[in-house]
């Protein structure tokens, strides 16, 4: 339900808000959850507090990332998202 409320822009603003903060949760981060967020934070049709929202979200999943046991999961994010800026 979460992804989702992420994939689909045809959702009502607040519920897609909710859903962005519910993908903050350490407990229920994935990588298609993690890709959605990334997703919203390279939509420029996206609002502003929606794309703020997601960059926020993706913050327990990378500090989660720093631990060996998720390699190379900063590096590959921020890594895309700067190609992505290029």
């Amino acid at each position: 339900m979460i992804l989702n409320a992420l994939r689909d822009d045809r959702i009502v603003a607040s519920d897609r808000l909710t859903a962005v903060g519910l993908a903050a949760d350490i407990t229920v981060v994935n990588d298609e959850l993690v890709e959605a967020l990334l997703s919203i934070l390279g939509d420029a049709a996206a609002s502003d507090e929606l794309r703020g929202r997601a960059a926020i979200s993706l913050g327990p999943a990378l500090e989660y990332a720093e631990y060996p046991d998720v390699p190379n999961f900063h590096a590959l994010t921020a890594g895309r998202l700067y190609a992505e800026k290029l």
